[in-house]
């Protein structure tokens, strides 16, 4: 059997959304609006395909336009406390490294974001952080900062309080989820709330890169004996934490002193008074509690959940994220060689597991990201072609089957993939998947399941990280894996993001050699490739396609399927009815009918 007996069918559908990325002339475009639907229960929701981004980002000049709205009469909440349930509790409120999701949006309540994208139309817009900006040169740009605002520790939103933010979030080492967005940069205090930044390469998509900036304090950061002490917790956000009660619950209230921005309807004050995060594991108790009363909110359900919910109690939404895993090709004797990585992932039947374990209801790809992002093509995202015998010739071809005239010393070594066992419906079922087809092809896999801050720290663990050295890079004579944490053989990275829809996210995070979350690093490409995410217009989709292309061809990761969301919702909360398409919570929205 390639498929565990009892395996849970969940859902990840299809994206509900993708939506396309035009920034020309140095302004946002105004991508085409998602239409949402509610799906019917026994059934997921219809697949949905974005253009391709008619145009790369363009001339050095932008400046923050936001939408006129008509302003609404202001909600009454019936109810004055929200109780929201994700799946593991936050190993960190550290909004700085990457997150696991459910810790992830339980930050975006408490954090906030620097920058915005409009739900509706991907523009840019003001936010509680930031006023206006323009782009003065290919490298920099100058930002007017909302005054006024405080950090729930009381500590002034500043230039400085950027400054601070970006000796963390603008430098690859520390694994930061801005960092792939934005790229390297430093702020320059110009005033109290002028700030003007300097990347060190030409940088067309900041302004839109801020939209994965979250807030942090500059005094936690200061105060914390190590980076890796901080512990967060402290932001900008709606909310801010009242009471923590590690392995049962976090509580949060109203930050009275939130900067609503009237112009932007997210961004309205809060309505409920207090939300209460708990945690469970298992989809099938968090939709009970759903069911019974218990929570008014629950996070990442399956379709077998929104069957037994009925329609009047779960949404869908999109993530723009796919499902992929990171491979070390560097440090490992046999991943390093590309004939084992494409013996690989030419081993797993992707097909079959979307349509066992989901239903069908997702669509397997190539590479680590989706149609209409910029630098993808119908080639370089076409799935890998199943073909066991393929990989088994592979393998004998290396030497790493045994018993053959060829074989290594270390043939038949083993192959382990750490992995969540709660990251998305039926993930622990999924790796076991994976796990089988991979032996059946002739690779001693194993699954090496581990909790979620543990997770967060081996995927957080790459060739950037403290003192690893990589041959022929800065100097270096020959490989060294780092001291500071456990490097991985490959790593699950279900929900990995491309909400800019730009390949140039993946450079960044996954290709890069300073990067503390790649396993990738070519040093005769590095300047190639960090050169790219500064170019433009056609250069930059051109760029950006060709590495997308390499990637495919050397099988750097193993590529899975898009992402979508399941939520549970009670009946009478408002404010959630058509999620973000990149699952972003703005809690502040939500209140209840009578």
């Amino acid at each position: 059997m390639r498929f565990p007996l009892g395996a849970k069918f969940g859902l990840i559908a299809p994206l509900l959304l993708l939506l396309a990325l035009a920034v020309a002339c140095g302004t946002a475009a105004t991508p085409t609006s998602q239409p949402t639907a509610m799906p019917k229960p026994t059934a997921a929701p219809a697949a949905t395909t974005a253009p391709a981004a008619t145009t790369a980002p363009g001339a050095p000049t932008s400046t923050a336009m936001p939408r006129p709205t008509a302003k609404p009469a202001k909600p009454v909440s019936a109810k004055n406390k929200a109780i929201a349930v994700v799946a593991t509790e936050p190993a960190t409120l550290n909004p700085i490294p990457s997150a696991d999701a459910h810790a992830g949006i339980i930050m975006d309540t408490i954090n906030g974001y620097i920058g915005h994208l409009d739900r509706d139309t991907l523009a840019v817009t003001p936010s509680p952080s930031i006023k206006n900006w323009k782009r003065t040169a290919p490298d920099t740009w100058e930002y007017e900062l909302r005054p006024g605002v405080t950090f729930h520790d009381g500590e002034p939103w500043t230039a400085d309080a950027w400054k601070t933010y970006a000796e963390y979030n603008g430098v690859p080492k520390y694994a930061a989820t801005a960092y792939n967005h934005t790229g390297a940069y430093t702020v320059e205090v110009v005033g109290p709330t002028t700030a003007r930044i300097k990347c060190t390469i030409a940088c067309p998509l900041f302004e839109r890169a801020l939209n994965l900036s979250r807030t942090a304090s500059p005094k936690g950061l200061r105060e914390a004996p190590t980076y890796e002490q901080y512990k967060g917790g402290v932001g900008v956000g709606p909310y801010k934490v009242a009471e923590y009660v590690p392995g049962q619950k976090l509580r949060t209230v109203i930050n009275e002193k939130y900067a609503a921005v009237p112009e932007v309807p997210e961004f309205a004050a809060p309505l409920v008074q207090e939300i209460e995060w708990q945690w469970r594991e298992e989809t099938t108790v968090r939709t009970a509690m759903v069911t019974a009363g218990e929570a008014d909110w629950a996070f990442l359900l399956t379709l077998q959940d929104a069957n037994v919910l009925g329609p009047s109690r779960f949404v869908t939404g999109g993530t723009s994220e796919t499902a992929m895993m990171r491979m070390d090709t560097i440090y490992d004797p046999w991943l390093s060689q590309v004939k084992m990585r494409q013996a690989i992932v030419q081993s797993i039947d992707c097909k079959a597991i979307v349509d066992s374990l989901y239903k069908g209801t997702t669509t397997c790809r190539g590479n680590v990201a989706a149609p209409g992002v910029l630098g993808i093509t119908p080639a370089n995202i076409a799935p890998y072609t199943y073909s066991p015998a393929k990989s088994k010739q592979l393998l004998e071809e290396i030497g790493y089957i045994c018993g053959k005239p060829n074989s290594a010393a270390n043939c038949g070594a083993e192959i382990k993939i750490t992995t969540r066992t709660a990251r998305i419906a039926s993930n622990q079922e999924l790796m076991e998947s994976i796990i089988s087809y991979m032996k059946e092809a002739g690779v001693n896999a194993k699954a090496n399941f581990v909790e979620t801050g543990i997770s967060n720290s081996i995927r957080n663990c790459g060739v950037g990280s403290k003192d690893a050295a990589i041959k022929g890079y800065k100097g270096a004579t020959e490989n060294k894996v780092t001291s500071a944490c456990p490097y991985p053989q490959i790593v699950e990275h279900i929900g990995f993001g491309y909400e800019l829809f730009d390949y140039g996210k993946v450079v960044n995070r996954h290709l890069n050699c300073d990067s503390s979350q790649s396993s990738v690093c070519l040093p005769d490409k590095q300047a190639e490739w960090q050169a790219a995410t500064g170019l433009e217009g056609a250069e930059r989709a051109a760029a950006l396609e060709k590495i997308a292309t390499h990637v495919r061809d050397n099988a750097f990761f193993i590529p899975m399927f898009d992402l979508s969301a399941i939520y549970g919702i009670n009946p009478k909360l408002r404010g959630f009815e058509n999620p973000r398409f990149d699952k972003h919570l703005f809690a502040n929205l939500l209140y209840f009918d009578k």
